[in-house]
């Protein structure tokens, strides 16, 4: 079994978390769950016990089904889906599955034998081990005596011939490799189609399409009725939405789609962000309420989606003392050390002598990119992180000047004048539960060279890495990602699946877990308001 923790849109208190425990257990023993979950109200995460290898995208979207009437959803990003093993390898088939889900997995996994008895011998075999390792060699490393080819042969002729319905071969062989990498036991496996593949890269190097805009689920109560509203809270710079005068704080309370107005409150969160989404080139209709003093006025959009550049750090001057200057770093992508840059250098333009660097609900990123700002911090030489591979292979990397081949990680270049060039900063690090992988590094970077307080909660406890394999290079479509080592930070401490310890424990108070994380006011976060203490 697998533990999953999600972050849910929505969720502000206990009336949803009775909600929670209403509507999802049945859901989850349909996926073999015991259906217990833990709805946490402070971090807004429901968590739960499922098999290892269902389908993470059939039961998110069952869940999301379930909540669509309640104003509720599972979102990513920001809220990442997060997972840990709980109980032995040896007892992951003990629970029952119902006969459905079992004919489906047994189909699945039939004819992803078969795919991937093609893809060892054809694509495997040039593959590179991260480029580093030399080519593996054919059947070396491989499970190949677990494929029943004749069986599965068989199998696939008697569909073929006798299955009263038409298959479609291309959806099969995508489910299919999605099943085969799920069934490893590797929760963070995936398997990439084409458009995936080429959406998750974009958005790792910041490139996004839409309107531009970041929305959390929230109500709007006017006239004695209360509406459901996708509330905007960050309009990113440069954006269509930008352009067109959409501003933090309307509260967008309906779309077309299709010729079609849909109001927030019928179609539901999830849909309703969803017909708001789409390609570069057409356009999103919708009408927003914007408060104007005690009362709101209704303002209508036609915005033409663009390709726009997001944001993975904002920054604002603290509003209970102008010299903290804080910091949000939503993401390590290919974007953040230069946003990251250019946000203290200009709080620091504005007299901030002094910060907070908020990293709560931070999922983590590219390694790069947490290379190149934990540079800020420290002096050439100092080890930034070490990695174990399997075989036990060590490597450790350490600060230096760093000029990068590929265009694309040209933002995480380190030159000699931007080494240490934070060294000396008087700055408080805030993090919570949902803080994980390279937000974790830059944590345990600020712990193990003492640079500054830690604040919060504990994190995560992810200190595994992946690597993305681009199968374009083999001739195939899509990619793969694979957890391939285990890193530690400078002092060799893991916190892989414990977590990292805050040097001051602080949880939000009951009022202020009522609140979006992302749009709790300053005066109500008592974690914020600590951090400020300590770099005072």
């Amino acid at each position: 079994m697998k533990k999953l923790v999600y972050t849910v849109q929505g969720f502000t208190g206990a009336a949803e978390a009775c909600l929670l425990e209403q509507l999802l257990p049945e859901v989850l023993r349909a996926y073999g769950s015991d259906g217990v979950i833990t709805a946490d109200v402070g971090q807004g995460t429901v968590s739960f016990s499922v098999p290892r290898a269902i389908s993470h995208a059939d039961l998110e979207q069952s869940i999301n089904a379930a909540l669509a009437g309640c104003g509720m959803s599972l979102v990513t990003p920001p809220g990442v889906r997060y997972f840990a093993y709980v109980g032995q390898k040896s007892e992951k088939q003990k629970r029952g599955v119902p006969a459905s889900v079992f004919a489906a997995v047994l189909i699945t996994a039939v004819v992803v034998t078969m795919i991937f008895t093609m893809l060892i011998t054809s694509v495997f075999s040039t593959l590179y081990w991260s480029g580093k390792n030399g080519p593996i060699v054919p059947g070396e490393g491989s499970q190949s005596e677990v494929v029943d080819t004749e069986t599965l042969t068989l199998i696939d002729q008697l569909i073929k011939k006798y299955a009263y319905e038409d298959v479609d071969r291309d959806a099969m062989m995508e489910a299919v490799i999605k099943a085969y990498v799920h069934a490893t036991g590797d929760v963070y496996a995936e398997y990439y189609t084409k458009e995936e593949f080429e959406a998750m890269t974009s958005e790792n190097q910041g490139q996004m399409q839409g309107i531009g805009v970041s929305v959390v689920n929230s109500t709007l109560d006017y006239n004695g009725v209360t509406y459901s509203v996708i509330e905007i809270i960050m309009v990113y710079p440069g954006s269509p939405a930008e352009a067109a005068g959409v501003l933090p704080g309307d509260k967008l309370i309906s779309v077309m789609h299709e010729g079609q107005e849909y109001s927030v409150t019928a179609a539901g969160y999830t849909q309703a962000v969803n017909y708001l989404r789409g390609e570069a080139g057409t356009d999103a209709e919708f009408t927003v309420m914007r408060p104007v003093g005690a009362d709101y006025e209704l303002v209508e959009f036609k915005v033409t989606r663009a390709a726009f550049e997001a944001l993975s750090v904002t920054s604002e001057i603290s509003k209970t003392d102008s010299r903290v200057g804080i910091v949000n770093i939503l993401q390590f992508d290919l974007t953040t050390p230069e946003q990251f840059e250019a946000a203290v250098d200009d709080l620091m333009a504005q007299g901030c002598d002094r910060f907070v660097f908020d990293v709560r609900n931070n999922p983590g990123g590219d390694l790069e990119s947490i290379k190149a700002v934990l540079s800020y911090f420290l002096s050439i030489g100092d080890v930034i992180v070490s990695t174990k591979d399997k075989s036990g292979n060590t490597e450790i990397t350490k600060v230096a000047v760093t000029k990068h081949g590929d265009k694309a990680y040209s933002a995480c270049d380190v030159t000699k004048e931007e080494i240490g060039k934070y060294k000396d900063l008087n700055f408080a690090v805030i993090t919570n539960g949902n803080t994980a992988s390279a937000a974790e590094l830059f944590t345990a970077t600020v712990r193990d060279y003492q640079l500054g307080a830690i604040v919060g909660e504990t994190t995560y406890g992810k200190g595994c890495m992946q690597s993305i394999f681009s199968l374009a290079y083999y001739g195939y479509d899509g990619g793969l990602k694979l957890t391939t080592k285990m890193y530690f930070p400078a002092s060799g401490e893991g916190y892989h699946g414990v977590g990292i310890t805050p040097d001051y424990p602080v949880e939000l108070s009951e009022q202020a877990k009522t609140y979006n994380i992302y749009i709790l006011p300053e005066e109500l976060d008592d974690q914020l308001l600590t951090a400020i203490d300590q770099v005072k």
